[in-house]
């Protein structure tokens, strides 16, 4: 085995030195880059593990259970009329049910009595008349409605010759040759961006309005 002559000199010295500096140097940036795929992988497989179990199995965790207990636990706060507590210091008024938005349309529905029970119970000779009305409101829910939107195309052509036929051309669709309209894509890209709704718990959604396709149409680039 053939040994390495030692520097004679300084600048010698100092010539080895950092020719084995650069050597670490070299060294601990492939430490530091085998680190970063070793991180990468781990970050990627704790990924895929993520959408392969956990959205699928949807657990929540105990911060998440929270959020849905805030109804309950306002409710009969929300459903309390509102009075007047008088404490020494002041006079506080308790928060009552929070009223629905105007914007809402209304549908009215007239709980009145019969004819026969519009008389005085002491009096059948005389008839009862309206003092006035008491009204409550309540929040219905219309489940979400599909419609076909049929595109129909008279074809003309000369009744002499036969030939030339005319057609109007089709309206351009945001995906061609699909069969879902701009509002059923901005539906489904609403509910998968915005309120995190996965494609295939959409389908069920769908398939309960009685819409079962091999092919969604809106799977087309997404």
């Amino acid at each position: 085995m053939a040994r390495t002559s030692m520097p004679s000199s300084i600048e010698e010295l100092q010539e080895v030195v950092a020719q084995q500096r650069e050597v670490l140097d070299r060294q601990q940036v492939m430490i530091d880059e085998r680190d970063s795929l070793i991180s990468f992988y781990r970050e990627w497989k704790r990924l895929i593990d993520s959408q392969r179990f956990g959205s699928k199995s949807e657990k929540l965790s105990v911060e998440q259970g929270h959020l849905f207990n805030e109804a309950e636990a306002t409710a009969a706060e929300d459903d309390a009329p509102s009075v007047d507590v008088s404490v020494p210091a002041h006079t506080r008024k308790k928060s009552g049910r929070r009223p629905l938005p105007d914007f809402l349309p209304v549908r009215e529905v007239l709980h009145d009595l019969s004819d026969g029970e519009k008389v005085c119970p002491h009096d059948a000779a005389h008839a009862l008349v309206e003092i006035g009305r008491e009204q409550s409101d309540q929040l219905t829910f219309i489940p979400a409605t599909v419609e076909i939107v049929r595109h129909i195309r008279p074809k003309y052509a000369c009744s002499t010759c036969k030939q030339g036929v005319r057609i109007a051309p089709m309206p351009k669709l945001p995906v061609p040759k699909s069969i879902a309209t701009p509002s059923l894509l901005a539906q489904v890209a609403t509910s998968k961006y915005v309120d995190g709704l996965p494609l295939y718990r959409q389908e069920k959604i769908f398939q309960r309005l009685g819409i079962a396709s091999p092919e969604p149409p809106w799977r087309t680039g997404w």
